[in-house]
């Protein structure tokens, strides 16, 4: 389920969270990406979206997997 989503943006990958509120994590977002990221995560049941961004032009999408 998540592997789609994954191809869609290169380099990027799914790890688990050992959080209360979101349980995984997609790696390796471009900026400009972001958007369509949460939006392809959405229509899977993702949830409750938290964005983290990084110094290198990225940005880490933190969600709850329903």
């Amino acid at each position: 389920m998540l592997r789609s989503i994954t191809s869609q943006f290169e380099g990027s990958y799914v790890k688990t969270l050992h959080d209360p509120i979101q349980t995984h994590a997609l790696y390796g977002v471009s900026n400009e990406d972001v958007y369509r990221a949460k939006l392809e995560l959405s229509k899977v049941g993702a949830v409750r979206f938290r964005l983290v961004k990084t110094s290198y032009g990225l940005t880490i999408v933190c969600f709850k997997l329903k």
